[in-house]
């Protein structure tokens, strides 16, 4: 919460043990990358949506309610996310494999995502709308998350995936 589009640069505060596992191994990497002078590009995917994804989550939840013909309750949906399908995360992990000059013992950390943060509520309606839904979404019949970060989006440098 101490940005509203979180740099790479950011001081990392885990608030979850799964987030701290995350910090913990982006800091392995980096010092791994220095320490033997490794070439080595740290990308940090941010709400990334799509098939294979587990059931449980947003996306997968929204869209099995969507093709069961079911209303889909959810919160009142003010969190911002940048959400962005896993073809183009996929897309953007290629480009900087591809196009990337990347210094031995030098790591580059890059923000992945789409640079169109969104309102969940926003996300599920167009996703519902896609998918030609018959039920309603339900904004508002599930409470917030305890400690729920309102607003969560990375800074994203689109000069990030163009060669250098």
């Amino acid at each position: 919460e101490l940005h509203t589009y979180i740099p790479v640069e950011a001081v990392l505060l885990p608030t979850s043990a799964y987030a701290a596992s995350k910090v913990a191994a982006t800091s392995l990497s980096y010092a791994v990358s220095v320490q033997y002078n490794l070439e080595m590009i740290i990308a940090r995917p941010f709400h990334v949506y799509g098939e294979g994804e587990d059931r449980r989550r947003f996306w997968p939840s929204l869209v099995n309610a969507a093709k069961q013909g079911e209303d889909f309750p959810m919160t009142y949906g003010e969190q911002i996310r940048n959400f962005q399908h896993v073809d183009e995360t996929t897309n953007q992990i290629m480009e900087l494999i591809n196009n990337q000059t990347v210094q031995s013992g030098f790591p580059l950390l890059v923000n992945l995502g789409s640079e169109k943060p969104q309102k969940l509520v926003d996300f599920a309606m167009s996703q519902w709308k896609n998918l030609n839904a018959v039920g309603s979404i339900l904004p508002g019949a599930i409470p917030y998350r305890d400690n729920e970060i309102m607003h969560y989006t990375p800074k994203v440098e689109s000069s990030d995936f163009t060669s250098h």
